[in-house]
């Protein structure tokens, strides 16, 4: 039998590699973490864009049907969390910054959590007409089911919120 070179060799690892991941997907499915990842993409970009549909279309189909979204104190379904979005959208003049890094994700059967933070920086008119910069620093904790072999978000509580506005910090209220 031949040697096997190391071009042989380094090629054979991969594409044993390669085959390993594609079983392993097709089998199991995206991973929780993956598909989260994919879906924070156009998530980010209609935030900043501060576009309430293209949000709405990237998020909607991610979304349990019963899912509750808790802030402040307060549960709200789907739309009333897109209503308080437009709103939220239509008082910014820019956004700066939208980012959302994933802290930590446990898998388990058709249940999963996750915990993400979201840091967001926006551009608003005051009523002092000037431009004010207002930041927001948040950690979410999100439950997903697992529905029809892709994992959806079932619930994302806001657990903690720092705002700030010129750098100065606002009172939570939260």
């Amino acid at each position: 039998m031949p040697k096997a070179t190391k071009y042989h060799s380094v090629k054979a690892r991969f594409f044993s590699l390669a085959l390993v991941g594609l079983s392993s997907f097709a089998l199991a499915g995206p991973s929780l973490r993956s598909q989260i990842e994919a879906m924070n993409k156009p998530i980010r970009a209609a935030m900043m864009k501060r576009d309430a549909a293209a949000f709405a279309k990237a998020v909607k189909g991610g979304v349990t049907s019963d899912f509750k979204y808790s802030e402040a104190g307060r549960t709200m379904s789907f739309d009333s969390m897109l209503a308080g979005m437009k709103q939220g959208f239509a008082m910014e003049t820019r956004c700066l910054r939208a980012d959302t890094t994933i802290l930590s994700v446990k898998e388990k059967g058709k249940t999963g959590s996750a915990v993400e933070q979201h840091v967001m920086d926006v551009l608003t008119m005051g009523p002092d007409k000037k431009v004010h910069k207002m930041s927001f620093v948040g950690r979410s904790d999100e439950t997903y089911r697992k529905v029809n072999g892709k994992w959806k978000l079932a619930s994302m509580d806001m657990k903690t919120i720092r705002s700030s506005m010129d750098g100065k910090p606002m009172p939570a209220g939260r």
